[in-house]
């Protein structure tokens, strides 16, 4: 299991409270958060550059991604760290394309002093690795021209993996939405990248 068994539950109370019908993953490496938006009646999709679970998932990069499908919700979780920074509003902007109405994104939260302990100190494998403040992330999905609807911390339990000192949650997160202006782009329109 790739997820924390908290923040499994702390997902999928969140999304419920967002009352959508269908969703898509991006980085669905391993299928927890589909299989629980699943469990609340929320029809899923997702796509991964690799996946153990492939009968389930699209293999593919959100980069180069293209359809005309439309979700409630498209988010992903632990994924955007790991692409250069000067991408990720492009990454977001995508997401917003495929989007009805959401857009969340969760990533490593640099003032977690547990998860930035283990990452500076012993060397692991995820060491390279972006780490964000919620500020930072905030800023990304308004590169990407979409509004923020809210934004938080989540995974206080899963901090307490990395170590008993943990501070604060292991993970922020940005809900927004795609300005009209945006879903209007005539390249975004057709699937294409700008």
């Amino acid at each position: 299991m790739f997820n924390e068994l908290n923040f499994i539950q702390e997902f999928k109370e969140y999304v419920k409270k967002l009352d959508i019908k269908t969703a898509f993953e991006v980085g669905c490496y391993s299928g927890e958060l589909i299989d629980v938006l699943e469990e609340l009646g929320i029809t899923c999709k997702g796509m991964s550059l690799e996946t153990i679970i492939p009968e389930r998932v699209i293999i593919g990069d959100i980069r180069t991604f293209k359809t005309i499908e439309k979700y409630d919700l498209v988010f992903s979780s632990g994924v955007l760290e790991y692409f250069p920074l000067e991408e990720i509003p492009e990454i977001i902007k995508k997401m917003g394309y495929l989007s009805n109405k959401y857009v969340l994104n969760l990533v490593p939260n640099r003032e977690c002093n547990s998860y930035m302990y283990v990452k500076n100190n012993l060397n692991p494998p995820w060491k390279s690795e972006l780490d964000f403040t919620l500020e930072e992330l905030e800023d990304l999905h308004k590169q990407a021209g979409l509004e923020i609807v809210e934004s938080g911390h989540m995974g206080m339990k899963w901090a307490f993996a990395w170590g008993s000192e943990a501070n604060k949650p292991y993970l922020v997160y940005v809900l927004s939405k795609i300005k009209e202006s945006i879903r209007q782009d005539k390249n975004l329109k057709k699937g294409g990248r700008k």
